[in-house]
Protein backbone atom coordinates (compact mmCIF):
# COMPACT_ATOMS: atom_id res chain seq x y z
CA UNK A 1 0.00 0.00 0.00
CA UNK A 2 1.40 3.37 -1.00
CA UNK A 3 2.48 5.54 2.25
CA UNK A 4 0.43 8.02 3.28
CA UNK A 5 2.47 11.63 3.90
CA UNK A 6 2.66 12.94 7.39
CA UNK A 7 1.61 16.84 7.22
CA UNK A 8 4.11 19.07 7.42
CA UNK A 9 2.75 21.73 9.74
CA UNK A 10 2.58 22.54 13.49
CA UNK A 11 -0.34 21.13 14.98
CA UNK A 12 -2.60 22.10 16.34
CA UNK A 13 -3.13 21.82 20.69
CA UNK A 14 -6.88 20.60 19.92
CA UNK A 15 -6.21 18.57 17.37
CA UNK A 16 -4.08 15.15 17.17
CA UNK A 17 -1.51 15.20 14.87
CA UNK A 18 -2.15 13.19 11.61
CA UNK A 19 -1.77 11.81 7.78
CA UNK A 20 -1.90 12.86 4.36
CA UNK A 21 -3.09 16.50 3.75
CA UNK A 22 -5.25 17.46 1.21
CA UNK A 23 -3.04 20.36 -0.16
CA UNK A 24 0.37 20.05 1.69
CA UNK A 25 0.10 24.04 0.66
CA UNK A 26 -2.61 24.79 2.84
CA UNK A 27 -1.94 27.03 5.54
CA UNK A 28 -2.56 24.70 8.40
CA UNK A 29 -3.08 28.19 10.70
CA UNK A 30 -6.27 28.79 8.66
CA UNK A 31 -9.53 26.69 8.32
CA UNK A 32 -8.70 23.50 8.88
CA UNK A 33 -11.12 20.15 7.86
CA UNK A 34 -10.05 17.67 11.12
CA UNK A 35 -11.47 14.01 9.44
CA UNK A 36 -11.80 11.07 12.45
CA UNK A 37 -11.65 8.10 10.76
CA UNK A 38 -12.68 5.68 13.26
CA UNK A 39 -16.64 7.79 13.02
CA UNK A 40 -15.80 6.36 8.93
CA UNK A 41 -15.10 3.08 10.33
CA UNK A 42 -18.28 3.00 12.86
CA UNK A 43 -20.55 4.38 9.95
CA UNK A 44 -19.46 2.11 7.86
CA UNK A 45 -20.50 -0.69 10.29
CA UNK A 46 -23.69 0.97 10.95
CA UNK A 47 -24.27 0.50 6.96
CA UNK A 48 -23.34 -3.51 7.24
CA UNK A 49 -25.44 -3.59 10.61
CA UNK A 50 -28.46 -2.70 8.17
CA UNK A 51 -28.02 -5.05 5.47
CA UNK A 52 -25.94 -7.98 7.21
CA UNK A 53 -25.99 -10.29 4.43
CA UNK A 54 -24.66 -8.07 2.31
CA UNK A 55 -21.30 -7.05 0.08
CA UNK A 56 -20.38 -3.19 1.09
CA UNK A 57 -19.53 -0.98 -1.65
CA UNK A 58 -18.22 2.32 0.27
CA UNK A 59 -18.62 5.45 -2.44
CA UNK A 60 -15.52 7.56 -2.48
CA UNK A 61 -16.32 9.73 -5.38
CA UNK A 62 -15.42 13.09 -5.45
CA UNK A 63 -12.54 12.94 -3.13
CA UNK A 64 -14.52 10.79 -0.75
CA UNK A 65 -17.48 13.36 -0.51
CA UNK A 66 -14.23 15.88 0.11
CA UNK A 67 -12.89 14.11 3.02
CA UNK A 68 -9.77 12.71 1.18
CA UNK A 69 -9.84 9.55 -1.07
CA UNK A 70 -6.82 7.71 0.09
CA UNK A 71 -6.60 8.43 3.78
CA UNK A 72 -10.99 6.98 3.67
CA UNK A 73 -10.08 4.22 1.33
CA UNK A 74 -7.16 2.77 3.95
CA UNK A 75 -9.59 3.68 6.81
CA UNK A 76 -11.91 1.21 5.30
CA UNK A 77 -10.04 -1.25 3.71
CA UNK A 78 -10.60 -3.83 6.24
CA UNK A 79 -14.63 -3.00 6.10
CA UNK A 80 -15.15 -2.55 2.64
CA UNK A 81 -15.55 -5.33 0.03
CA UNK A 82 -15.17 -2.63 -3.19
CA UNK A 83 -15.37 0.65 -4.36
CA UNK A 84 -17.58 3.04 -5.91
CA UNK A 85 -16.57 6.12 -8.13
CA UNK A 86 -17.43 8.31 -10.47
CA UNK A 87 -14.78 8.95 -13.01
CA UNK A 88 -12.04 6.61 -14.62
CA UNK A 89 -9.29 8.43 -13.16
CA UNK A 90 -10.84 7.75 -9.61
CA UNK A 91 -10.54 3.89 -10.51
CA UNK A 92 -6.91 4.46 -11.72
CA UNK A 93 -5.45 6.13 -8.82
CA UNK A 94 -7.03 3.31 -6.47
CA UNK A 95 -5.20 0.52 -8.51
CA UNK A 96 -2.41 2.41 -8.89
CA UNK A 97 -2.15 3.00 -4.93
CA UNK A 98 -2.86 -0.86 -4.17
CA UNK A 99 -6.16 -0.93 -3.22
CA UNK A 100 -7.38 -4.50 -4.57
CA UNK A 101 -11.24 -4.88 -3.78
CA UNK A 102 -13.83 -4.32 -6.50
CA UNK A 103 -14.09 -1.01 -8.05
CA UNK A 104 -17.12 0.08 -9.94
CA UNK A 105 -17.30 3.23 -12.07
CA UNK A 106 -20.80 4.48 -12.46
CA UNK A 107 -20.20 6.90 -14.90
CA UNK A 108 -20.26 5.96 -18.55
CA UNK A 109 -17.49 6.17 -21.17
CA UNK A 110 -17.50 8.92 -23.30
CA UNK A 111 -17.53 9.32 -27.26
CA UNK A 112 -13.82 10.72 -26.69
CA UNK A 113 -12.72 7.73 -24.99
CA UNK A 114 -10.46 5.54 -26.07
CA UNK A 115 -12.95 2.97 -25.84
CA UNK A 116 -10.69 -0.06 -26.28
CA UNK A 117 -8.39 1.20 -24.06
CA UNK A 118 -10.53 1.66 -21.33
CA UNK A 119 -11.74 -2.17 -21.92
CA UNK A 120 -8.25 -3.44 -22.39
CA UNK A 121 -7.48 -1.22 -18.43
CA UNK A 122 -10.40 -2.45 -17.03
CA UNK A 123 -9.14 -6.00 -17.90
CA UNK A 124 -5.66 -5.27 -16.81
CA UNK A 125 -6.62 -3.38 -13.53
CA UNK A 126 -9.53 -5.99 -12.63
CA UNK A 127 -11.63 -2.34 -12.66
CA UNK A 128 -15.66 -2.96 -13.31
CA UNK A 129 -17.74 -1.04 -15.78
CA UNK A 130 -21.30 -0.24 -15.36
CA UNK A 131 -23.58 -0.37 -18.58
CA UNK A 132 -25.31 2.19 -19.48
CA UNK A 133 -26.70 2.56 -22.69
CA UNK A 134 -29.19 1.57 -24.67
CA UNK A 135 -27.50 1.22 -28.11
CA UNK A 136 -24.10 0.22 -27.02
CA UNK A 137 -26.04 -2.25 -24.68
CA UNK A 138 -24.96 -5.22 -27.15
CA UNK A 139 -21.05 -4.21 -27.92
CA UNK A 140 -20.95 -3.49 -24.52
CA UNK A 141 -21.48 -6.97 -23.89
CA UNK A 142 -19.51 -7.97 -26.19
CA UNK A 143 -16.36 -6.58 -24.79
CA UNK A 144 -17.31 -7.63 -21.32
CA UNK A 145 -17.14 -11.34 -23.16
CA UNK A 146 -14.25 -10.61 -25.00
CA UNK A 147 -11.75 -9.34 -22.18
CA UNK A 148 -13.55 -11.68 -19.42
CA UNK A 149 -15.07 -8.70 -17.06
CA UNK A 150 -18.28 -9.65 -14.97
CA UNK A 151 -20.29 -6.42 -15.50
CA UNK A 152 -22.31 -3.99 -13.44
CA UNK A 153 -25.95 -3.34 -15.65
CA UNK A 154 -27.68 0.05 -15.08
CA UNK A 155 -31.46 -0.31 -15.16
CA UNK A 156 -33.69 2.97 -15.61
CA UNK A 157 -36.35 2.20 -13.18
CA UNK A 158 -37.64 5.69 -12.90
CA UNK A 159 -34.37 8.39 -12.32
CA UNK A 160 -34.20 9.34 -15.70
CA UNK A 161 -30.49 10.02 -15.19
CA UNK A 162 -28.42 7.40 -16.77
CA UNK A 163 -29.54 3.72 -17.45
CA UNK A 164 -30.87 0.63 -19.78
CA UNK A 165 -34.45 0.70 -20.77
CA UNK A 166 -36.47 -2.20 -18.65
CA UNK A 167 -38.00 -3.19 -22.14
CA UNK A 168 -34.74 -2.87 -24.26
CA UNK A 169 -32.85 -5.01 -21.48
CA UNK A 170 -35.80 -7.59 -21.36
CA UNK A 171 -35.38 -7.96 -25.09
CA UNK A 172 -31.98 -8.56 -24.86
CA UNK A 173 -31.80 -11.40 -21.74
CA UNK A 174 -30.67 -13.86 -24.07
CA UNK A 175 -27.70 -11.65 -24.49
CA UNK A 176 -26.87 -11.46 -21.06
CA UNK A 177 -23.51 -12.70 -19.52
CA UNK A 178 -24.26 -15.63 -17.19
CA UNK A 179 -22.54 -13.36 -14.26
CA UNK A 180 -23.61 -9.65 -13.61
CA UNK A 181 -24.74 -7.30 -11.10
CA UNK A 182 -28.06 -5.61 -11.90
CA UNK A 183 -28.42 -2.34 -10.32
CA UNK A 184 -30.22 1.17 -10.23
CA UNK A 185 -30.38 4.17 -8.32
CA UNK A 186 -33.97 5.66 -5.88
CA UNK A 187 -35.18 8.77 -6.85
CA UNK A 188 -37.12 9.48 -3.74
CA UNK A 189 -36.05 7.10 -0.90
CA UNK A 190 -34.87 10.21 1.36
CA UNK A 191 -38.48 11.44 1.81
CA UNK A 192 -40.54 10.33 4.57
CA UNK A 193 -43.41 9.45 2.03
CA UNK A 194 -41.53 8.10 -1.66
CA UNK A 195 -43.88 8.08 -4.40
CA UNK A 196 -41.64 6.31 -6.38
CA UNK A 197 -39.76 3.82 -4.52
CA UNK A 198 -42.57 0.61 -4.42
CA UNK A 199 -42.69 1.39 -8.41
CA UNK A 200 -38.85 1.16 -9.44
CA UNK A 201 -38.24 -1.94 -7.22
CA UNK A 202 -41.75 -3.60 -8.96
CA UNK A 203 -39.61 -2.59 -12.53
CA UNK A 204 -36.41 -4.01 -11.22
CA UNK A 205 -37.56 -7.22 -10.12
CA UNK A 206 -38.90 -7.78 -13.39
CA UNK A 207 -36.12 -7.53 -15.19
CA UNK A 208 -34.00 -9.13 -12.38
CA UNK A 209 -36.26 -12.34 -11.73
CA UNK A 210 -36.83 -12.66 -15.64
CA UNK A 211 -32.77 -13.12 -15.85
CA UNK A 212 -32.68 -15.50 -13.49
CA UNK A 213 -35.57 -17.72 -14.96
CA UNK A 214 -33.17 -17.67 -18.04
CA UNK A 215 -30.30 -19.32 -15.78
CA UNK A 216 -28.73 -16.08 -15.16
CA UNK A 217 -26.56 -15.55 -12.01
CA UNK A 218 -27.34 -12.01 -11.13
CA UNK A 219 -26.59 -9.96 -8.28
CA UNK A 220 -28.00 -6.87 -7.23
CA UNK A 221 -27.49 -3.20 -6.12
CA UNK A 222 -30.41 -0.96 -5.04
CA UNK A 223 -29.57 0.32 -1.33
CA UNK A 224 -28.31 3.85 -1.03
CA UNK A 225 -27.61 5.90 2.30
CA UNK A 226 -31.04 6.84 2.92
CA UNK A 227 -32.62 3.51 1.95
CA UNK A 228 -30.03 1.87 4.30
CA UNK A 229 -31.05 4.16 6.96
CA UNK A 230 -34.77 3.89 6.83
CA UNK A 231 -36.48 1.09 9.33
CA UNK A 232 -38.08 -0.35 6.62
CA UNK A 233 -38.16 -0.23 2.98
CA UNK A 234 -40.39 -1.97 0.19
CA UNK A 235 -37.52 -4.38 -0.41
CA UNK A 236 -38.15 -5.75 2.75
CA UNK A 237 -41.56 -6.77 1.29
CA UNK A 238 -41.93 -10.53 0.75
CA UNK A 239 -42.62 -10.49 -2.62
CA UNK A 240 -38.86 -9.40 -3.37
CA UNK A 241 -36.85 -12.72 -2.86
CA UNK A 242 -33.84 -12.20 -5.12
CA UNK A 243 -31.14 -14.77 -5.10
CA UNK A 244 -27.78 -13.28 -6.11
CA UNK A 245 -25.25 -11.25 -3.70
CA UNK A 246 -26.64 -7.80 -2.42
CA UNK A 247 -24.49 -5.17 -2.89
CA UNK A 248 -25.01 -1.91 -0.86
CA UNK A 249 -23.58 1.60 -1.60
CA UNK A 250 -23.70 3.66 1.12
CA UNK A 251 -22.54 7.37 0.80
CA UNK A 252 -23.14 10.22 2.63
CA UNK A 253 -24.01 7.79 5.52
CA UNK A 254 -20.08 7.25 5.69
CA UNK A 255 -19.27 10.80 6.18
CA UNK A 256 -21.73 11.28 9.31
CA UNK A 257 -24.59 12.91 7.50
CA UNK A 258 -28.38 11.92 7.24
CA UNK A 259 -29.99 12.46 4.20
CA UNK A 260 -33.42 11.21 5.04
CA UNK A 261 -36.44 13.95 5.99
CA UNK A 262 -36.39 12.87 9.30
CA UNK A 263 -34.40 10.40 11.91
CA UNK A 264 -34.51 6.93 12.13
CA UNK A 265 -32.98 4.53 14.64
CA UNK A 266 -29.91 3.58 12.33
CA UNK A 267 -29.02 7.41 11.24
CA UNK A 268 -29.57 8.18 15.13
CA UNK A 269 -26.12 6.49 15.40
CA UNK A 270 -24.04 8.24 12.63
CA UNK A 271 -21.10 10.20 14.22
CA UNK A 272 -20.12 13.13 12.27
CA UNK A 273 -16.64 12.31 10.37
CA UNK A 274 -15.43 15.98 9.57
CA UNK A 275 -14.91 18.99 11.66
CA UNK A 276 -14.22 21.85 9.99
CA UNK A 277 -12.75 24.84 12.26
CA UNK A 278 -11.14 28.12 11.64
CA UNK A 279 -9.16 30.82 13.94
CA UNK A 280 -10.46 34.00 15.40
CA UNK A 281 -8.72 37.06 13.63
CA UNK A 282 -10.04 39.92 15.17
CA UNK A 283 -12.00 41.33 17.95
CA UNK A 284 -14.41 44.68 18.00
CA UNK A 285 -16.56 46.40 19.98
CA UNK A 286 -19.51 48.19 18.03
CA UNK A 287 -22.47 50.46 19.24
CA UNK A 288 -26.08 49.85 19.46
CA UNK A 289 -27.57 50.34 15.50
CA UNK A 290 -23.95 49.52 14.24
CA UNK A 291 -23.74 47.15 10.80
CA UNK A 292 -21.47 44.36 10.34
CA UNK A 293 -20.09 43.47 7.02
CA UNK A 294 -21.27 43.93 3.30
CA UNK A 295 -24.38 45.73 2.67
CA UNK A 296 -24.98 46.37 6.00
CA UNK A 297 -27.52 43.54 6.48
CA UNK A 298 -27.33 43.26 10.22
CA UNK A 299 -27.38 45.74 12.72
CA UNK A 300 -26.24 45.17 16.73
CA UNK A 301 -29.92 45.48 18.56
CA UNK A 302 -27.33 46.38 21.69
CA UNK A 303 -23.74 46.96 22.21
CA UNK A 304 -21.93 43.85 20.80
CA UNK A 305 -18.50 41.87 20.32
CA UNK A 306 -18.02 40.95 17.27
CA UNK A 307 -15.44 38.08 16.52
CA UNK A 308 -13.81 37.89 12.72
CA UNK A 309 -13.03 34.18 11.53
CA UNK A 310 -10.98 33.57 9.36
CA UNK A 311 -13.26 31.03 6.31
CA UNK A 312 -15.56 32.24 3.83
CA UNK A 313 -16.61 30.90 0.39
CA UNK A 314 -13.24 30.53 -0.85
CA UNK A 315 -13.67 28.04 1.77
CA UNK A 316 -16.15 25.90 1.08
CA UNK A 317 -18.20 27.90 3.98
CA UNK A 318 -21.76 28.87 2.38
CA UNK A 319 -22.30 31.89 1.06
CA UNK A 320 -25.45 31.70 1.91
CA UNK A 321 -25.95 30.80 5.26
CA UNK A 322 -28.35 32.83 7.11
CA UNK A 323 -28.24 35.39 9.95
CA UNK A 324 -28.07 33.48 12.94
CA UNK A 325 -26.58 30.00 11.28
CA UNK A 326 -24.53 28.75 14.64
CA UNK A 327 -20.98 28.26 15.08
CA UNK A 328 -19.32 26.77 18.20
CA UNK A 329 -16.35 28.89 20.18
CA UNK A 330 -15.48 26.40 23.07
CA UNK A 331 -17.93 24.14 23.05
CA UNK A 332 -21.00 26.91 22.98
CA UNK A 333 -23.12 28.32 19.93
CA UNK A 334 -22.89 31.80 18.76
CA UNK A 335 -24.76 33.56 15.66
CA UNK A 336 -23.26 34.18 12.31
CA UNK A 337 -23.94 37.87 11.54
CA UNK A 338 -24.04 39.92 8.39
CA UNK A 339 -22.35 38.57 5.11
CA UNK A 340 -20.26 36.08 4.55
CA UNK A 341 -17.28 37.16 2.28
CA UNK A 342 -14.70 35.69 0.43
CA UNK A 343 -11.76 34.71 3.56
CA UNK A 344 -14.15 35.66 6.57
CA UNK A 345 -17.41 35.58 8.50
CA UNK A 346 -18.38 37.65 11.63
CA UNK A 347 -19.73 35.98 14.63
CA UNK A 348 -21.59 38.05 17.48
CA UNK A 349 -19.90 37.05 20.98
CA UNK A 350 -21.60 39.32 23.17
CA UNK A 351 -23.68 36.39 24.88
CA UNK A 352 -20.38 34.50 25.56
CA UNK A 353 -18.79 37.43 26.92
CA UNK A 354 -21.40 37.93 29.02
CA UNK A 355 -21.02 34.08 30.28
CA UNK A 356 -17.72 34.70 31.04
CA UNK A 357 -15.97 32.49 28.56
CA UNK A 358 -13.29 34.60 27.59
CA UNK A 359 -12.66 34.41 23.34
CA UNK A 360 -8.76 35.20 22.26
CA UNK A 361 -7.55 35.83 19.33
CA UNK A 362 -6.14 32.53 17.71
CA UNK A 363 -9.31 30.60 19.25
CA UNK A 364 -10.70 27.71 17.01
CA UNK A 365 -14.32 27.67 16.04
CA UNK A 366 -16.03 25.17 14.89
CA UNK A 367 -18.58 25.34 11.45
CA UNK A 368 -19.71 22.49 11.70
CA UNK A 369 -18.70 18.87 12.92
CA UNK A 370 -19.67 17.79 16.65
CA UNK A 371 -21.30 20.40 18.08
CA UNK A 372 -23.20 21.79 14.69
CA UNK A 373 -24.32 19.49 12.68
CA UNK A 374 -23.50 19.75 9.22
CA UNK A 375 -27.05 19.38 7.61
CA UNK A 376 -27.84 22.66 10.20
CA UNK A 377 -25.73 24.43 8.16
CA UNK A 378 -27.08 23.08 4.51
CA UNK A 379 -30.70 23.99 5.75
CA UNK A 380 -29.26 27.27 6.84
CA UNK A 381 -27.58 27.99 3.69
CA UNK A 382 -30.76 26.49 1.36
CA UNK A 383 -28.45 23.53 0.14
CA UNK A 384 -27.15 19.68 1.39
CA UNK A 385 -24.39 18.20 3.03
CA UNK A 386 -23.16 16.87 0.16
CA UNK A 387 -22.61 20.05 -1.44
CA UNK A 388 -20.68 21.31 1.98
CA UNK A 389 -17.98 18.61 2.09
CA UNK A 390 -17.68 18.31 -1.82
CA UNK A 391 -17.14 22.14 -1.23
CA UNK A 392 -14.46 22.52 0.72
CA UNK A 393 -11.37 24.90 -0.93
CA UNK A 394 -8.17 23.29 -1.78
CA UNK A 395 -6.88 26.16 0.92
CA UNK A 396 -8.47 24.11 4.04
CA UNK A 397 -5.62 21.89 5.50
CA UNK A 398 -7.50 18.35 5.71
CA UNK A 399 -6.14 16.69 8.77
CA UNK A 400 -7.06 13.10 10.17
CA UNK A 401 -7.91 11.42 13.78
CA UNK A 402 -6.95 7.57 13.58
CA UNK A 403 -7.55 6.52 17.24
Amino acid sequence: MTPIAMLNTTPMPDLINHNQPHNSHADSMGPIASVDLQALRHNALIAKQARPSAKLLCVIKADAYGHGWQACATALEGIADGWAVARWQEAFQLREAGFSQVIVVMSPQLPSDNVLDLWQRCAAQNITPLLHDNAALITDLKYCKQYQITPWINIDTGMHRLGIDPLTLTTHLAALPDHMVLMSHFADADESRPRQLSKQLDTFFNVYNAAQLLGRRCGFSLDNSAALLREKTAQDNDKYEPGGTQWIRPGIMLYGANPLAGNSHLSSQLLPVMQLTAPVIALRHIAKGESVGYNGIWQAPRSSTIATVAIGYADGYPRHAANGTAVAIHGRKAPLVGRVSMDMITVDITELCNAGIDVAIGDRVELWGTVIPAVDIANNAHTISYDLFTGIGNRVARRYINR
